[in-house]
């Protein structure tokens, strides 16, 4: 199930429509429908605040990973922590015997110790949040964006909340437009930002003029 699936499915289990969850999120109500019918995907930042806001692990919405059968796991949670308290138990009993590698191992991520090595050479040991995300290789794979892409999501970012809503339904209307209707579009505004620029030299043109007659 993909990620737009899987929101549809949390967000019709919680009793929301598409515009109740968009406001609580603070985003558009296309946004929302988009990532349903699997035409965008949230970004990093949008899925674990939705992971947040429905108090799942990212793995969940995104059909990966440990928690990729999260509602399961939680149907059976009881088996689930008898078999841990189980493995604990017999880890328990390494651990006091001398722990074999295999258990050391378990050890290991069951609290995600990480090493690092100083420069003065020295072995420096953490643990950290023990919850595995993927969600960083799950974007690996993505085609990167342009630096026009990039101005249109830096100008989204930056809109109120009813401006955001007339981009993301400027852009699909766009998007559903046949190339060549498209190429003309584009073509259009760029012809409309040249003569933008021409008018503002030719504007400034007379500014300096006055200038120079004053020396």
């Amino acid at each position: 199930m993909g990620i737009g699936k899987m929101i549809s499915k949390i967000r019709i289990e919680k009793g929301l429509n598409q515009r109740e969850l968009a406001s609580l999120l603070g985003v558009s109500n296309g946004a929302v429908g988009m990532w349903e019918t699997g035409k965008r995907q949230p970004d990093l930042d949008t899925i674990k605040k939705i992971a947040e806001f429905f108090k799942v692990p990212t793995d969940y919405l995104l059909g990966i990973g440990v928690f990729e059968n999260w509602d399961i796991l939680l149907k059976n949670k009881t088996i689930v922590i008898n078999q841990i308290s189980q493995q604990a138990q017999q880890l328990a009993v390494n651990i006091k015997d001398g722990v074999d590698d295999i258990s050391f191992a378990k050890l290991v991520y069951a609290f995600d110790i990480h090493i690092s090595i100083q420069e003065d050479g020295t072995i420096g040991i953490s643990a950290k949040e023990p919850i595995p995300t993927y969600t960083e290789n799950y974007f690996s794979n993505t085609i990167p964006i342009n630096n026009v892409e990039k101005e249109i999501i830096s100008l989204y970012r930056t809109s109120t909340t009813e401006e955001k809503g007339q981009i993301i339904d400027l852009l699909n209307s766009f998007c559903t437009l046949k190339k060549k209707d498209r190429t003309r579009i584009l073509g259009k505004c760029f012809d409309l930002e040249q003569q933008s620029v021409e008018f503002v030299a030719a504007d400034e043109l007379p500014k300096a003029s006055g200038a120079d007659m004053g020396k």
